[in-house]
């Protein structure tokens, strides 16, 4: 499993080099998706796979992140006020909670995903 969110970061981080690159006017280098199916030797079909996996993945991290960082700002100035609300504070951690499992259930979708998309000599490369 860690390698498998190795790849991803390093196919979601590399993301934004490959696209100031491009931008840049130089030569664009591979995509990082096109580098893990490379690396994977993926079929085209499963390089499909791959990419739609990672945009559902992107997709659901783009709607998630800022609503996690405005709860988790919201409980934290709770949480530091002067005469802090219990009640409150309880219910912007469960609100937190509940958007931190949303995000590790895409996470964990993506990994059953990418998981399932591996003929048995990719899985043995992955060492899972």
């Amino acid at each position: 499993m860690k390698r498998v969110m190795v790849l991803t970061l390093l196919a979601v981080g590399l993301s934004g080099v490959a696209l100031t690159r491009a931008q840049g006017g130089q030569a664009a280098a591979p995509s990082p998706p096109g580098i893990v199916a490379g690396f994977m030797g993926f079929s085209e079909d499963q390089a499909a796979g791959f990419g739609q996996l990672l945009g559902n993945l992107q997709q659901a991290m783009q709607t998630l992140q800022p609503q996690i960082s405005a709860q988790q700002k919201k409980l934290d100035d709770l949480a530091g006020a002067a005469n802090p609300d219990p009640a409150a504070v309880g219910a912007a951690f469960l609100t937190l909670r509940a958007l931190q499992d949303q995000a590790g259930q895409a996470m964990n979708a993506y990994q059953q995903g990418f998981q399932a998309l591996l003929t048995p000599e990719q899985q043995q490369k992955m060492g899972a």
